[in-house]
C-alpha cells in the first residue's frame, strides 16, 4: 500500500470526489470563502477554480478526457446549482429558490440531483439531458444525501423522528 498526501495547508479540504482521472473536492481559502480544486491523477497537478462566495459539495463525472463537475454556490446570493468542463463553467440551476447538494450519475446517463427549497426542504429536483424534473419524498421533513446512478435515484428522508431510505425511477 501506498499512501501520498495531496494537501497540505491549514484550512479545511474536504468533500472529495473521484474518476477515472480527476479528483475534486471543496478548499477552505483564508477568507472562509470555498472553492473547488482539481486534482489530475496523470499529471499530478491541481487547479483551483476561485470564485466569489462559496463553492461547495463538488461531484464529478468523466466524459472521456474532459469532465464535469457540477457543485452549489453563493456567489449570486442563493444557492445555486453550477457545472464546470474544461470550457468553462455555466448554471445548471438558478432561481429564487435555494439549490444545494448536487448528486451526479456515475452510469451512462446524464442525470443530475440537487436538493431545492422550491416545496420545502424535502424537494429532490434534477435534470436527465436537457429534461427538468421533481421528486417529492411524501409524508418527510427532509431529504438528505442523495446519490443518482442513470435513472435511479436514492435519498435518506426523515419521517416522524427517523432516518429511512426510498428509492425512486425518473
Amino acid at each position: 500500500d501506498t499512501k501520498e498526501q495531496l494537501t497540505n495547508n491549514s484550512l479545511e479540504d474536504k468533500n472529495v470526489d473521484i474518476t477515472e482521472e480527476y479528483l475534486v473536492w471543496q478548499t477552505k481559502k483564508e477568507s472562509n470563502d470555498e472553492d473547488i480544486t482539481l486534482y489530475d491523477r496523470n499529471t499530478n497537478k491541481s487547479e483551483t477554480f476561485e470564485e466569489p462566495g462559496n463553492q461547495q459539495d463538488p461531484v464529478i463525472k468523466q466524459q472521456k478526457k474532459d469532465y464535469q463537475i457540477v457543485y452549489w454556490t453563493n456567489e449570486m446570493g442563493n444557492d445555486d446549482i453550477m457545472e464546470r468542463t474544461k470550457k468553462g463553467k455555466r448554471k445548471l440551476m438558478t432561481s429564487e429558490y435555494d439549490e444545494w447538494m448536487p448528486a451526479i450519475s456515475k452510469g451512462e446517463k446524464d442525470t443530475i440531483i440537487w436538493h431545492s427549497s422550491r416545496r420545502g426542504s424535502a424537494t429532490i429536483e434534477g435534470q436527465d439531458g436537457k429534461k427538468r424534473f421533481l421528486v417529492n419524498i411524501s409524508g418527510s421533513r427532509k431529504a438528505d444525501n442523495g446519490v443518482v446512478f442513470d435513472n435511479t435515484i436514492v435519498v435518506e428522508a426523515w419521517k416522524n423522528g427517523t432516518s429511512v431510505i426510498e428509492m425512486a425511477e425518473c
